[in-house]
């Protein structure tokens, strides 16, 4: 099952405007002269907490050059940033809830967004529940009050990830988990909860290109709805290969929940078979060898029209195949149960290939006899071991191919 998780600040609500509001009241009542809100909101994302709010302040006042590192340094370097927080903190607590609501309203495209979500969601926040719930209320968000995790848990966003795992029975690998925060995004990227940057919050350019670099996926407004997409679902079968349900993909390797996958031959005009090299990114066998191609079938998706859209996507060709034999595999390893039932197609071309190097490193045609040799040298994976004893014993099979 997966659940959706998201930061309040930044990613739901446009949290800029009540920040600055609250942060110029404040400065105010210190007895300062007035800054103005759109000139304080402009500068948001070079703040992490309310005390470098304080920091900010004083840069803009006294004109000076803005970046994170000397808001930080301004802040350290000034005792008035404990009274600032108390007086940002005073004009909160004392503002009225429809006045909080309006100040830290929803994105637009962010209330359609949630409504569309039918699993689990919940608020992991180091912001007060009490600011976070006239906003649902009045927006009529589908967040309930007992999913907002917010800073009476923890602080720590791998403390509120580990709870959302304890409260819905799940893995962290279970959860998109969107923040606009660079820092606590890398805080959870070791849990391999799915790790999305909201580029429309609090981020810089900085930001995004860390986010790039370390394999943190970035967000946009009109790209948010694809963490919808992004998570797979297979069908589950039983022993007969009959549909009776279906799960996402880290269900079906967590629980060993017996779903669907294709495997295929290709031979060139020498009889060889060509083998890949899995990617090292790939989830399953990272770096292994496998047989020409292979892939879970979708929810919903027949045999035929798997193996043909794996092999476009792997080795950017396609050609007529025949279907060859059946196999079930069970394998457990690095935390994963793979159970499936697997059909075996077989098809004749010579390449060019061109590959996904997001799925393949390289590709290699092999005789029959080599690739045997190759399982007592590197690492084959389970199932095209089982397809090579199979080919062993029955070499007539490849010989349906002829049929083509």
């Amino acid at each position: 099952m997966t659940v959706y998780a998201f930061d309040f600040d930044g990613v739901i609500s446009d949290s800029a405007k009540g920040w600055a509001f609250f942060c110029r009241e404040a400065w105010i009542k210190m007895g300062n002269r007035p800054i103005s809100s759109k000139i304080i909101e402009k500068y948001r994302p070079y703040v992490k907490n309310a005390e470098e709010s304080f920091g900010l302040l004083l840069l803009l006042s006294e004109n000076a050059r803005i970046t994170r590192e000397t808001v930080k340094e301004a802040t350290s370097q000034k005792g008035k940033a404990s009274e600032f927080v108390n007086l940002f903190l005073k004009e909160k607590n004392s503002m009225g809830k429809n006045k909080l609501a309006e100040l830290y309203g929803p994105y637009k495209f962010m209330i359609p967004f949630l409504k569309s979500i039918d699993k689990p969601i919940y608020i992991v926040t180091n912001n007060k529940k009490e600011y976070i719930l006239p906003t649902l209320k009045i927006y009529k968000l589908p967040i309930n009050d007992g999913n907002i995790l917010d800073i009476s848990l923890s602080h720590d966003k791998k403390k509120q990830i580990a709870e959302i795992c304890r409260r819905e029975k799940i893995t962290p690998e279970d959860i998109v988990f969107v923040e606009d925060s660079i820092d606590h995004l890398k805080d959870v990227i070791s849990t391999k909860v799915q790790t999305y940057l909201a580029s429309w919050g609090c981020v810089l350019k900085e930001d995004i290109k860390e986010a790039q670099r370390l394999g943190i996926k970035v967000l946009g407004k009109e790209s948010i709805s694809s963490i919808l997409q992004e998570v797979e679902y297979f069908d589950i079968v039983d022993e007969n290969d009959n549909v009776i349900g279906k799960a996402s993909r880290n269900e079906c390797h967590k629980k060993g929940l017996l779903h669907r996958a294709s495997h295929i031959l290709i031979l060139n005009s020498e009889e060889k078979i060509l083998f890949q090299k899995r990617s090292m990114e790939k989830d399953l066998y990272p770096g292994w060898w496998i047989d020409s191609a292979a892939g879970h079938l979708d929810s919903g998706e027949d045999y035929e029209s798997a193996v043909h859209r794996e092999l476009k996507e792997e080795l950017g060709i396609d050609t007529n195949l025949v279907y060859l034999f059946s196999k079930r595999k069970r394998w457990e390893g690095d935390g994963k149960i793979d159970n499936e039932v697997i059909k075996v197609f077989g098809g004749k071309h010579n390449g060019p290939f061109n590959i996904e190097k997001s799925e393949v490193d390289f590709v290699k045609f092999l005789s029959l006899q080599e690739a045997i040799h190759l399982m007592k040298t590197d690492k084959v994976t389970p199932l095209t071991v089982e397809i090579l004893k199979e080919l062993k014993k029955n070499p007539t099979i490849l010989k349906r191919l002829n049929l083509l």
